[in-house]
C-alpha cells in the first residue's frame, strides 16, 4: 500500500498524460514570494512564505475584476486541479492599501471553471475610510465563508516591499491592511478549476495596493505548481477506470512532484509524447512504519530495499 504522501513522487522527464500543454500557473502583471516582511507577517498556515500580487509595476487591466473596472493592476492563476462536489477549496488573505478617501483599490480572488463554466467569488477586499472592507463593496457577492465575516482596517501606511514606492506611505484615510483572512468554501459542481487572484488600483495609478495569499487547500491537500513536495501539482481530472490525470511538460533534469491525493496504492503510466520516466523519488515516512512496495511491469517481486 502505498500512502498519500508516497503518491506524490518526483520524476525527471516525465510526461504523465500529456496530450497538451498544461495550463500552468501564470501572472499577469507584478507577482511574488515573499517572508515576513512589514506589515505582513506569516500566515497562520505555518509557511515560510507567502505569495503576493501588487499594483506596483502592474499592467493597465492587469488585475481587474471582470465588469467592475479598475486600471493597473495585477493577477496570478494557479495550476489547475480536478474538485469533486463537497470538497473544500480553502486559503488565507491579507489586503494590504496605501489609498484611501474615495479611491477604492480592490482585491479579490475567484474559482475559474478552466473550461468556461461556473465561476465562484471567493473573498474581496477593499479600500474605504471608514468601516468593514472585507467584504469589499460594491464587489460581486463572496460565496464562501470568510473568518472573520466582516474586516475593518488597521490603519496606518503600511510598509511592505511589494508596493514598491507607496511602502509607507499613505494617501488618505482608510490606508493600512486587514490582517489574515481565510476563505473556505465547499465545492458545487465537479470539475477543474484553477484559483485567480487580483488586485487593481481604481482611477489613478498612485498609491499602491497589494494582496498576499497563502495555504491554498484542496481537502487538506497543497494547490501546489509541481516544483517541490511541499507544492505537488494535482491532478486535473479523472480518466477512463477512475484514473487521476495529470498534465505538464516536463523539463529534463527538472523534478515534478505530483499528488494523486488519495491513500491508495497506484499505477503510473505515461500516456503520451513519448517521454520516459528516468528517476523517482520514494522517500521513507516515520508515519509509515509498515513501508511499501514498488514493482515494475516486468517483474513480480518489489525492489529490493523498498518494502
Amino acid at each position: 500500500m502505498i500512502s498519500k504522501w508516497m503518491g506524490a513522487f518526483a520524476v525527471a522527464a516525465l510526461g504523465m498524460g500529456a496530450a497538451a500543454d498544461s495550463q500552468a500557473a501564470d501572472c499577469i502583471g507584478n507577482c511574488g514570494t515573499s517572508g515576513a516582511n512589514g506589515v505582513v507577517g506569516l500566515s497562520p498556515s505555518g509557511a515560510s512564505s507567502y505569495t503576493w500580487v501588487s499594483t506596483d509595476l502592474g499592467q493597465f487591466g492587469g488585475g481587474v475584476l471582470p465588469g467592475f473596472g479598475g486600471t493597473t493592476g495585477s493577477t496570478l492563476l494557479s495550476d489547475p486541479f480536478f474538485a469533486p462536489v463537497g470538497a473544500t477549496v480553502e486559503f488565507w488573505f491579507n489586503y494590504i492599501t496605501s489609498d484611501g478617501s474615495d479611491f477604492a483599490d480592490y482585491g479579490w480572488s475567484q474559482l475559474r471553471s478552466t473550461t468556461g463554466g461556473n465561476t465562484t467569488t471567493l473573498f474581496t477586499a477593499r479600500t474605504r475610510p471608514t468601516g468593514s472592507i472585507v467584504p469589499g463593496f460594491g464587489l460581486p457577492g463572496v460565496n464562501a465563508v470568510l473568518t472573520p465575516a466582516s474586516v475593518a482596517i488597521i490603519p496606518g501606511g503600511p510598509g511592505w516591499a511589494p508596493l514598491g514606492g507607496s511602502s509607507g506611505q499613505c494617501w488618505d484615510a482608510g490606508c493600512g491592511h486587514t490582517g489574515w483572512v481565510q476563505s473556505r468554501y465547499e465545492v458545487q459542481t465537479a470539475g477543474t478549476y484553477q484559483l485567480a487572484f487580483g488586485v487593481t488600483n481604481w482611477t489613478d495609478d498612485e498609491y499602491d495596493s497589494g494582496m498576499a495569499f497563502d495555504g491554498l487547500l484542496l481537502n487538506g491537500s497543497v494547490i501546489g505548481d509541481g516544483s517541490s513536495p511541499e507544492s505537488p501539482l494535482l491532478p486535473i481530472g479523472i480518466g477512463p477506470g477512475g484514473a487521476f490525470e495529470f498534465v505538464f511538460v516536463p523539463t529534463p533534469g527538472v523534478p515534478v512532484f505530483i499528488d494523486p491525493l488519495v491513500a491508495v496504492g497506484y499505477d503510473y503510466a505515461i500516456t503520451a509524447g513519448g517521454n520516459t520516466m528516468l528517476s523517482a523519488i520514494f522517500p521513507v515516512l516515520a508515519s509509515d512504519p509498515d513501508g511499501y512496495e514498488i514493482y515494475t511491469l516486468d517483474d513480480i517481486s518489489p525492489w529490493p530495499g523498498l518494502a
